[in-house]
């Protein structure tokens, strides 16, 4: 949480000294018993993802090709992919002037920001090419726009859907836009988090089927 909550431009969460501890590798993806490992480096810098990929699916997801990776080394191939996104919309506002300290962050905010949404219009080009190889969890949509939006060809499902209750699309937003902190969290903000969560996943997956084409087949098929 401490990871997750600092601000990488100026504070370095977590610093590991590699000498500290004793390091294994596995030779491949469950392969055989993990062996010893000698870091490259004495010091290791621990940040939150979002420095990085903040989605965390490069492992599995081929950026480049829009596709999921196929791993021979894996015992069973991935048949579905569900991202969760829950970062926060970047929300629209003026930078700050040139000597106010918190320039340099909305200027990070915006780099990261877009980091992250070249990731995720990756893999929603993938989806409108293959809608049932999974699908993309992200906060703040309010569900029945949403399903209205989508449901061409699903207008079955979307209309068993419609007629239940949701959230209304001020309270998505008020999910979406919700502080982190590090302060105790009230129970009705864990309950509007929670249910928003919920429904996300809820329309979502039931307009989806699930069947996956992994790189090798995609390539072989075009």
């Amino acid at each position: 949480m401490a990871i997750s909550a600092a601000f990488p431009g100026g504070i370095g969460p977590l610093t590991i000294r590699s000498g500290d501890y004793v390091w294994k590798k596995l030779r491949g993806w469950d392969v055989g018993e993990p062996e010893a490992y000698n870091l490259a480096f004495s010091r290791l810098h621990l940040y939150d993802g979002g420095v990085y990929d903040n989605l965390g699916i490069e492992p599995l997801f081929d950026i480049g090709k829009q596709c999921i990776k196929k791993d021979d080394t894996l015992r069973d191939q991935l048949t579905y992919l569900l991202v969760s996104d829950g970062g926060a919309p970047l929300p629209r506002q003026t930078i700050p002037h040139p000597l106010n300290p918190f320039r340099f962050k909305r200027i990070a905010d915006i780099a990261l920001d877009q980091s992250r949404a070249l990731r995720v219009r990756a893999f929603v080009s993938f989806l409108q090419q293959q809608p049932d190889s999974g699908a993309y969890l992200g906060i703040g949509a309010d569900a029945q726009s949403s399903i209205r939006r989508f449901r061409s060809g699903k207008e079955a499902v979307a209309a068993s859907l419609l007629a239940g209750k949701w959230l209304q699309a001020e309270q998505a937003r008020e999910a979406a836009g919700y502080d982190t902190t590090l302060s105790k969290m009230p129970t009705a903000g864990f309950d509007l988090l929670a249910l928003h969560g919920y429904e996300t996943a809820k329309w979502n997956i039931e307009l989806m089927e699930a069947s996956v084409r992994p790189c090798a087949d995609a390539e072989s098929r075009s």
